[in-house]
This record gives structure tokens, sequence and C-alpha cells, in this order.
């Protein structure tokens, strides 16, 4: 069959058309993102699960690398010590420093473009009110690791933290039999759950109806949103914590809040005795965290970021 001269000429756009792109695919690779990422050491959970999906959203992580970042590149400091003198010397377009410290950067004199990343609102407002670049930022939860896998129950309620000595209702939680420990540095009477790995961390939280976590006024955790906190919601366990205004702000009322050693008992007895209720308000609760506190979220929103901060000439 022949073609008419109109048919021909569109062939031939597309053939050319066609070539075009594949000519381009080259170059399309070579204009991915590039991110240079220091941790610090053997990185958690969190900030393997963070790193995972900036690779899935396109950036070419460059991690814990010996060279110093280049221009035309973006780098990521993770709650490294040596964060800001190092951040001194890269040659990096835009500069990020995410830190879990609760005290302020020493920025006096600090010229390059720095964008710090923290989880405290008050440190946020601070570097605001000192005109420097921030953004309130979480790295959220790891769910390749802490994820519901609808295990048999096998611990009715377990306290979750290590023994910081600050903990006010430890001995009287202890003499319960249907409660467990899970943390370090606890005496040997308390018999504490020591998972090895995250696998088995994960595995104890969906074993477990209720997880308490407790935030000590006087500590920074109070502040934001506890990890022990967002894992087992991650794993839909029902938690209990003592009142955070961070906690409260990102699940409302799916995190049961205690004020006292017999509110807690009160409501560890009501929620075991009305099991379809805890169900279906620990899965509210996992639908939060995946949908507002996984690292899918978090490495999206730290592109949006950057996308941002270079649409506006920082």
């Amino acid at each position: 069959m022949k073609l008419q001269a109109g048919h021909k000429t569109l062939l031939v756009l597309a053939v050319l058309l066609t070539a075009v792109v594949l000519c381009t695919l080259p170059f399309r690779v070579l204009k991915q993102e590039t991110l240079y990422v220091y941790t610090k050491g053997q990185f958690s959970s969190a900030e393997a699960g963070f790193i995972d999906e900036l690779k899935r959203l396109g950036f070419a992580v460059k991690l814990n690398v010996k060279e110093l970042p280049k221009p035309q590149t973006a780098a990521l400091w993770l709650d490294t010590p040596n964060a800001m003198e190092e951040m001194k010397k890269s040659q990096a377009e835009v500069n990020f420093i995410y830190t879990t410290a609760y005290y302020p950067l020493p920025l006096a004199g600090q010229t390059k473009a720095l964008v710090v990343l923290t989880p405290y609102r008050e440190l946020y407002e601070h570097y605001v009110r000192f005109n420097q670049k921030t953004a309130l930022f979480s790295l959220g939860i790891n769910l390749k690791d802490f994820y519901n896998k609808e295990d048999k129950k096998i611990y009715t309620a377990l306290y979750y933290g290590d023994n910081n000595k600050v903990f006010p209702y430890a001995e009287a939680l202890k003499q319960k039999k249907d409660i467990r420990f899970m943390g370090n540095f606890w005496p040997a009477s308390f018999e504490a759950l020591q998972p090895k790995t995250q696998k088995q961390k994960a595995d104890i939280l969906n074993q477990t109806d209720i997880v308490i976590v407790y935030n000590d006024p006087a500590s920074p955790q109070s502040k934001t949103i506890p990890t022990e906190l967002a894992e087992a919601a991650g794993c839909a366990t029902l938690v209990f914590s003592t009142p955070n205004s961070a906690v409260s702000k990102l699940y409302g009322n799916t995190v049961i809040t205690y004020d006292t050693l017999p509110d807690l008992e009160e409501k560890l007895a009501y929620y075991l005795n009305n099991r379809g209720k805890t169900k279906h308000i620990s899965r509210a609760l996992q639908k939060i965290t995946i949908e507002k506190y996984s690292s899918a979220v978090t490495a999206k929103r730290f592109k949006e970021i950057l996308s941002w901060l270079k649409q506006n000439a920082l």
C-alpha cells in the first residue's frame, strides 16, 4: 500500500521526533539532582528510610563520600557533630543541616547558602527571628522497618523507652504481670526486652496490644514526636503517651493521653476490655503515620523545599 504525501510527511516527523527523544535521554540522566548526604557512622532506621526515598525520588545520592560537595549540587548533613565546620568547605549550591540537638547552631559569620532543618518549633522560630533560612522538619519513620504484620498478640502492654530514670511509674508497673518493658539500661529485675535488630523490635511491637511512652517534660523529646511513639504507630499498635503538643498536633486523639498513674491504669483497663475500639484507633493512628510522617512523605517535602529554594534564588 502506498502512502499519500501527507502521511509520508507525518511519518518522517514521527521518526525525527523519536530520534530526538532517544538522543536526549543521556542528557536527561545527567541532569539528575546530585545530593551529598553525610551521616554519623551507622545510620538509623529513620535515616536509612529517608535516604532510600530520596533515591526513589530521583536524587543521585552520594553517601558519606570523602570528596567535598561540588558546585551545582546540594548537600545534607544528618545529625553529624562537625556539620558546621564541614559545611564551610562545601561548594554546593544549597547546604542543609538537619539536627536534633536542642540548642541553636553557631551561625555568626556564616556566609554559605545554608538551611537549618529542625524538629523543634522553638528553634525554628529562633532562626526565623535571626533571618536564617530554616524549616520545621523531621525525618519521619521508615515503614520498611515498622509496619503492621497482623501478628498474634503476645504482650498485653509494653513500656517502650530506655531507663533514663525519669519514668515515675516504672516500679509500680513492674508489679503488674501483664506489662513488659523494652529498651536499654533497665535493671535485671525488670527483665526488659532488648531486641538486637530493627526487625526484632518491629516484631515485638506487632505482637503488643498497647505501647506506653513517657515524655519527660524536661527533655527536648517532649517537644517533638518521640521515635518510640512513631515506630509503634507504624506497626498499628495503640499508643499511650503523656501530654505532648507535637504529638497532639499530628495525631489528635488517636494517641491516648494519660497524666497520672491512676489515669494510666484506668485507661489501660478500658481499652483492653474494648478490643474493637482499640483496633479501630490503632488503624487510624497507622494511617496518619503513613500519610503524614513516613519517610516517603518527608523525603518528598525535602525535595519541595530544595526546589522552592532554587526557584527563589537562595
